[in-house]
């Protein structure tokens, strides 16, 4: 049990870690191609679309 609950853990975190690094990457990609409220903007929506997949 204690096992599973590990692997459970574990994988949720991977995925936490990974949406988070993905965001900044996102982040940095679309800040060295556009304008700042632009970038703002979209960091909200990813941050909004993170919070509802999690």
């Amino acid at each position: 049990m204690l096992k599973l609950l590990a692997v459970v853990l574990a994988v949720i975190g991977g995925l936490v870690v990974l949406a988070i690094a993905g965001m900044v990457l996102m982040h940095v990609g679309m800040a060295a191609g556009m304008g700042c409220c632009q970038t703002r903007v979209a960091t909200e929506t990813e941050w909004r679309s993170i919070s509802w997949t999690l």
